[in-house]
């Protein structure tokens, strides 16, 4: 046998070969069993309808509810407050655009068209709504503010119109921002029969001589409350005072619901009030017209016993 050296036999090289294929396949299969994957996990967090705890009318910020509500002659400022909760978040209610508040006679319901004799829709602003610091917080608190006018309907019994069998009722309706709303109303409101008048501060009868009658002074009365058909009462409350020791008696003035009257026949001034017969001041129920009603009066002055420059406070009365 012949052997030569320095030649590879083929036998030999293809056992390498195919042992390098085998190793390379085996190293493919370990990377492929061991291959990292990923799987996406998804879920849908339902929507919580957001809820109004609580609900207060009250007179000042903050304040403890009332039952009852006292308006004054130009308007009593009423404080609607509470606290709500989203169990999603805060962040679910927190901006005021969200909110809807009205406080009306509970009658008419709270589709009643703005009105300030019966029916507020009151304004939201931003700073209405408070406490939401973060997405995991729940709970708001709001408070919203109005102007009841003297004028709005009272509902205590005597009403005048009669709305006793009613009373009043502020709603609050949240809405979440997946259009969800809830809504909540107050144990039940009374506004109170307001009785009160604006008259004519001042009259002046003039410069006039011992015995002569004046011309008719005119006072308007305006009803500045919500009943209808007040009436008004009179009183002098002393003698006129005219400087030093000079005065004149309470009845010199007389009074009558119609212009340029008779002096003699009309009614004389006294120091205990008096009806003026024929005034009746209805409520007022449109915006910017107030309900007035004239009131005439005449001085006439003493034949002798009388000097200066006299004065006299009159006292008026709103009467049901």
């Amino acid at each position: 046998m012949n052997i030569k050296t320095g030649q590879q036999s083929p036998y030999l090289l293809l056992g390498l070969f195919f042992a390098a294929v085998a190793l390379v396949a085996l190293v493919a299969l370990l990377v492929v069993t061991s291959r990292a994957d990923n799987s996406t996990q998804t879920a849908t967090i339902e929507n919580s309808p957001p809820i109004v705890d609580n609900l207060f009318i009250a007179t000042s910020s903050l304040g403890a509810g009332q039952e009852n509500l006292t308006l004054t002659e130009t308007s009593k400022q009423i404080f609607i407050h509470g606290a709500a909760t989203d169990p999603n978040s805060c962040q679910q209610i927190d901006a005021h655009t969200q909110w809807d508040v009205k406080f009306y006679r509970t009658d008419l319901g709270s589709g009643c068209a703005a009105d300030p004799v019966n029916c507020y829709h009151i304004t939201e602003i931003a700073s209405n709504v408070t406490g939401c610091d973060s997405v995991s917080d729940t709970n708001v608190a709001y408070q919203f503010t109005e102007n009841i006018f003297y004028n709005a309907d009272a509902t205590d019994p005597g009403s005048n119109p009669n709305n006793a069998g009613t009373d009043w009722t502020a709603r609050v309706c949240v809405t979440d921002d997946a259009g969800v709303q809830t809504c909540k109303v107050n144990v039940k409101t009374e506004i109170l029969t307001l009785n009160s008048l604006d008259i004519t501060p001042s009259i002046a009868f003039g410069n006039l001589a011992l015995g002569a009658t004046s011309k008719d002074a005119t006072m308007t009365a305006t009803n500045k409350g919500n009943y209808n058909a007040q009436k008004v009462k009179i009183a002098q409350a002393a003698v006129w005072d005219c400087g030093g020791d000079s005065t004149m008696p309470v009845a010199q003035i007389r009074f009558s619901p119609t212009p340029a009257f008779t002096y003699a026949n009309a009614s004389s001034m006294k120091t205990v009030a008096s009806t003026v017969t024929g005034v009746t001041i209805l409520k007022q129920t449109v915006s910017g017209t107030l309900r007035t009603e004239k009131i005439y009066t005449k001085l006439q002055i003493p034949n002798s016993g009388a000097f200066g420059e006299c004065t006299a406070t009159l006292d008026f009365t709103a009467v049901l």
